[in-house]
């Protein structure tokens, strides 16, 4: 594994550890008596993101609540939501030892979300979830050393994110996830 992939996927593996510890304590402090920004419904998210192969790409979700009112209650608002989407991979940047063979690639990817309300214009979530690389060259991607990971393979998906919430209709996204990367985007 690159040296870059593997900060990448521990320091994700960290933000998710600490906001599913940190989040409900810090949801009842901030969201006691203080309304928030939810965008009800249907969510859907448009992204760019820059993953630990140094490769850039574009994507995008459709969420949904499957438990509106969460699991917490009292003062806490949460809730839990499926997630599906796909990143689209498709311009290298060689930087060093990259492995990335040129050719572009998709990964679908399905995740559950905890979702938690802080305030009155932020929400942060801890996710995990499946995601399936697809690649579209027979060659599949191969390591510094040569070895092939095939054209198509799965590997869990985990990931922390926030919220800034405009108003009830927009907000604006960040994620870190493996194998997705750094993403930034809106959701509406």
């Amino acid at each position: 594994m690159s040296r870059p992939l593997a900060l990448l996927r521990s320091v994700g593996l960290l933000l998710a550890v600490g906001a599913a510890t940190a989040a409900p304590a810090l949801a009842h402090d901030a969201h006691h008596g203080v309304d928030h920004n939810q965008i009800d419904g249907v969510r859907f998210d448009i992204h760019g993101n820059i993953d630990g192969r140094s490769v850039f790409g574009a994507g995008g979700r459709i969420e949904f609540a499957i438990v509106p009112d969460g699991f917490i209650g009292g003062n806490v608002h949460d809730e839990l939501a499926l997630s599906f989407g796909a990143d689209l991979f498709f311009v290298p940047l060689y930087w060093g030892d990259n492995y990335y063979s040129g050719s572009a690639y998709v990964i679908p990817i399905g995740a559950v979300q905890w979702n938690f309300y802080l305030g009155n214009h932020w929400s942060v979530f801890p996710e995990v979830g499946v995601a399936l690389h697809i690649g579209f060259d027979n060659s599949g991607w191969h390591d510094k050393h040569g070895r092939s990971y095939g054209w198509l393979y799965a590997e869990p998906d985990l990931g922390v994110g926030a919220r800034y919430h405009f108003n009830d209709n927009v907000a604006l996204l960040m994620r870190i996830s493996t194998p997705g990367g750094i993403q930034l985007g809106v959701v509406f």
